[in-house]
């Protein structure tokens, strides 16, 4: 029971303060405990741990963490592409030591033969990936988000143009932007953060297997979907 072991470790959620209030409202319903973080305002959670949220777009947010004297970016889903919104943002909040943030689609990108679409998709997502790293310094960029497997025979054929983790390994390293990808379960230092090949090989797999242009092909031989 997810309630009763949230409850017995007293353990707190944190989010954006937002108008709707949804979900602090379920959580208030749950009796969860919760800490409401106002826009671009520092909570100390330790003496050498604090944390702020910086709301973007509509609903999205960035996190900005500091811990040990590392600072910690997470970008996931946080509209930050252009050159000029990341340099607007470095201007505010500086460099970081770790970068972690999105490296694919995830979301519908056009009907199955609208692949210029999902190309474009994830051409923009690695360059995005490339500027934020550049521009904002940071010392190592941790590609988290977007490990997904679209496996619903009504969107399969999303599946031929993701960027996959050795590609956007391959595409970092090239650039000289030290990428770590890492796979469930692995624990790191944050004071020796490096790629584990295993790590490498586990994703590789993985895409490999769900992503094989063969499996597309039958896909679409066999499934024609009106755009």
């Amino acid at each position: 029971d997810y309630e009763a072991f949230l409850k017995q470790r007293k353990i707190k959620f944190i989010f954006q303060k937002t108008d709707d209030q949804r979900v602090v409202s379920f959580l208030k319903m749950k009796k969860f405990e919760f800490i409401e973080l106002t826009n671009n305002k520092e909570f100390q959670v330790d003496h050498n741990f604090s944390l702020k949220i910086q709301r973007t777009d509509f609903y999205d947010s960035a996190l900005i963490l500091k811990i040990n004297n590392k600072k910690i970016f997470n970008l996931n889903d946080c509209p930050l592409k252009s050159k000029s919104e990341i340099k607007s943002f470095k201007k505010k909040y500086g460099e970081c030591d770790f970068l972690f943030t999105q490296f694919s689609y995830a979301a519908w990108k056009g009907g199955i033969d609208n692949i210029d679409w999902r190309k474009y998709a994830a051409e923009e997502k690695i360059q995005t990936l490339k500027y934020q790293s550049e521009i904002l310094s940071s010392k190592f960029t941790i590609p988290f988000a977007s490990f997904i497997y679209f496996s619903n025979k009504l969107n399969f054929y999303m599946n031929d143009s993701v960027n996959t983790p050795e590609k956007v390994y391959d595409y970092l390293t090239k650039n000289s932007l030290n990428p770590v990808i890492m796979q469930p379960g692995e624990k790191q230092f944050i004071g020796h953060l490096q790629q584990n090949k295993s790590s490498l090989e586990f994703w590789k797999n993985k895409f490999e297997f769900n992503t094989e242009s063969k499996n597309i092909d039958i896909y679409r031989k066999s499934y024609k979907l009106v755009d």
